[in-house]
């Protein structure tokens, strides 16, 4: 993970030798180092099942959404074939951002910054900007694998969370018999700064 936070830093680097070709190069790697995949395909099946692993259908401030919206789309494969494909929103950014490397590094040219999905979608607006969200949301996701879990909600929900667990805890040995010496236990109960 830490690589991948590496070259997400390099994408965001203040130098303007720097265009933004460049940087979604940079981006790009960044998630194929954090998903381990360099398929664009696989790696856009992969970030989702991310997203739906941790968050299941819990909806969340994040721009996946547990529900989003399936459409076939036509593409034409490499071999000039073709084909039909199920995509999520997610799935269609991924795989138009991916096309934007490629277009870097494959035909040096410079690539269509702006994305617009049919119909609309969250993902709409400058791919780097939109990339650079996405990325920092799936390195909060995975963070639960290393033990801190919840990174991905907001402060408020996460005090909330925890709120939540003490009072739980606090009425189950209550449950238990496990009296205190105090008569009543006070419940602190800190708002967090907006």
């Amino acid at each position: 993970m830490l690589r991948a936070i590496r070259w997400y830093g390099k994408a965001w680097r203040n130098d303007l030798k720097l265009d933004w070709g460049e940087r979604v190069v940079m981006l790009k790697t960044a998630f194929e180092t954090l998903l381990n995949e360099d398929d664009t395909r696989m790696a856009a099946r992969k970030i989702e099942r991310l997203f739906c692993r941790v968050l299941g259908t819990r909806d969340t401030d994040l721009l996946w959404k547990p529900k989003e919206r399936r459409r076939v789309v036509t593409y034409t494969k490499l071999s000039g074939n073709t084909a039909h494909e199920a995509r999520t929103d997610l799935m269609d950014w991924c795989i138009t951002f991916g096309e934007a490397r490629n277009t870097v590094v494959h035909k040096g040219l410079s690539p269509e910054m702006m994305y617009a999905c049919p119909g609309g979608s969250a993902y709409d607006g400058h791919l780097f900007h939109t990339g650079s969200r996405l990325f920092r949301e799936a390195v909060k996701v995975r963070l639960e694998d290393v033990g801190f879990p919840m990174m991905w909600a907001s402060a408020r929900v996460r005090h909330g969370v925890r709120l939540f667990t003490r009072i739980r805890q606090r009425l189950a040995r209550s449950r238990r018999g496990g009296c205190s010496t105090r008569t009543s236990e006070a419940v602190t109960v800190r708002t967090p700064r907006p």
